[in-house]
């Protein structure tokens, strides 16, 4: 079972950066954001309240992942998202070597198609990655199932 990068350094976001729902703003990737430490404090948040950990890794200027942006704030999304996770986004448009690593810790074999949406259970554990089944569809309603069916 993969371990947080950073997890037990427990250090908070940045904000603006990666982060959980509700504490910046989820829309675009930061690629100066300190993605290990979002982690940390994620995993932290969601140990203390059991949801999932939802790593959200994809590029400001990618039209798939600006569509999950728009997502995000949808008024039938985001109770589904504010109550089963907390959301960590990792910009890997910029081909940081430190994000992806992020990245292959969860999900070792690449090609990547981003956004790649990865649900991690408190422990570790990973419990869904559009990588290996595909991305929801990208609707309220698609979106919405996606993170149900992958809440607590």
């Amino acid at each position: 079972m993969p371990q947080p990068p950073g997890a037990a350094a427990g250090a908070p976001a940045r904000s603006g950066g990666s982060t959980s729902v509700g504490t910046a703003s989820l829309v675009g990737y930061d690629a100066s954001a300190d993605a290990k430490a979002a982690l940390a404090a994620a995993f932290q948040q969601a140990k203390a309240d059991g949801r999932n950990v939802l790593l959200d890794f994809g590029a400001s200027w990618c039209g798939n992942c600006k569509a999950v942006d728009g997502l995000y704030t949808n008024a039938t999304v985001k109770p589904v998202l504010d109550a089963g996770f907390h959301v960590v986004k990792v910009d890997i448009g910029d081909q940081s070597a430190t994000n992806f690593g992020i990245l292959q810790t969860y999900d070792p074999k690449g090609p990547y198609t981003m956004p790649v949406l990865i649900v991690v259970a408190p422990d570790g554990s990973v419990r869904a990655d559009t990588h290996r089944s595909g991305l929801p569809q990208l609707t309220a309603g698609g979106f919405s199932a996606f993170l149900a069916q992958n809440a607590k």
